[in-house]
């Protein structure tokens, strides 16, 4: 059995004080558009679920802005869940396709008439998620949507050849299946801030934004192991890492825990460059309140996801008692 050891993140998790709130307000989203009627859980343990992961990701999340975050959650989830078994949908590449390709259009053009429970979910999540947001930013989140759906066909090629991707196979699909792009826009939305272009895209803040992206997806991939297996699912690290080096399954989910604990400890030392990088731009104060945000949003997403997962439980979808307060 691998050693997982505590990876040392660079901010102790905290929890939004309004994960109660959250948690009414998605139960009402959750009945008001059906998502549960299909769903394997009551759609009170799911909104329960869902404020809790919003609540400890983006802990300085309050008010509407936490109850937007536990919806987009909810949403990311039963999204996700209908490509899992007993759903033939993600097994089948050209069904999922198109099924993306709706939910595209939806963000795109808006939801058909008459629409069904997923698609409207979405054509609300997405008009508040924009709302007081620049064409800029909008079209930056877009993006991100696109990449994030157009990977669920990739992995149900997958799952239908049984074929275990490269790395850089891996990394393509992954990175837009893990949401995790979404997951740093959400940021700037609930922060009420945009960073601007010159700076999201300096090679620092890059730098960081990958290590953001990759730390969540690597520990999931190991938590998540044995139920992906069940699914027939080929792109998860574990996989990818003991078949390109041929070695054992310890060896790899070691392997695996080791690139996270490294990857903490290089956004640990890239921060002097954000200093070296706010003097270059001559940022003002504003601009340099925003970034620091950013960053800490991003450092408090890696460590509350993790403590979320150990806690609460993504493939158990249970609570410990201090979230139930």
């Amino acid at each position: 059995m691998a050693t997982e050891t505590r990876p040392a993140f660079p901010l102790a998790f905290r929890i939004s004080p309004h994960m109660d709130r959250a948690r009414q307000h998605n139960l009402e989203w959750i009945r008001a558009y059906s998502l549960a009627a299909d769903y394997p859980l009551p759609a009170e343990d799911l909104s329960q679920a869902m404020a809790s992961i919003a609540a400890y990701t983006y802990p300085y999340a309050l008010g509407a802005d936490l109850e937007l975050i536990a919806d987009a959650m909810c949403w990311f989830q039963v999204f996700d869940d209908l490509f899992d078994l007993p759903h033939q949908l993600g097994r089948q590449p050209h069904r999922a396709d198109r099924f993306c390709r709706d939910m595209l259009d939806v963000l795109h053009y808006g939801p058909p008439t008459p629409s069904s429970a997923l698609p409207s979910a979405l054509a609300d999540l997405w008009q508040r998620i924009q709302r007081d947001m620049s064409g800029r930013w909008r079209a930056r989140a877009l993006h991100h949507w696109d990449r994030y759906l157009s990977a669920y066909p990739h992995e149900a090629i997958g799952r239908r050849t049984g074929v275990v991707p490269d790395g850089d196979a891996y990394a393509q699909v992954r990175r837009g299946s893990g949401a995790m792009d979404l997951v740093m826009d959400l940021i700037e939305r609930v922060r009420h801030i945009e960073i601007p272009a010159s700076v999201l895209h300096s090679p620092v803040v890059h730098a960081l934004r990958e290590i953001t992206a990759l730390v969540p997806d690597s520990a999931n991939d190991a938590h998540s192991l044995p139920k992906e297996e069940a699914n027939g699912d080929v792109y998860n690290l574990v996989l990818v890492t003991q078949s390109e080096r041929n070695c054992s399954r310890q060896e790899a989910e070691d392997a695996v825990w080791r690139s996270v604990n490294e990857a903490l400890r290089r956004f640990a030392d890239l921060q002097p460059g954000i200093d070296e990088l706010a003097t270059n731009l001559e940022l003002n104060a504003a601009e340099c309140a925003a970034l620091g945000h950013y960053i800490e949003g991003m450092a408090l997403f890696m460590s509350g996801e993790y403590e979320w997962e150990l806690g609460v439980g993504r493939y158990g979808m249970r609570l410990p008692d201090s979230a139930s307060n």
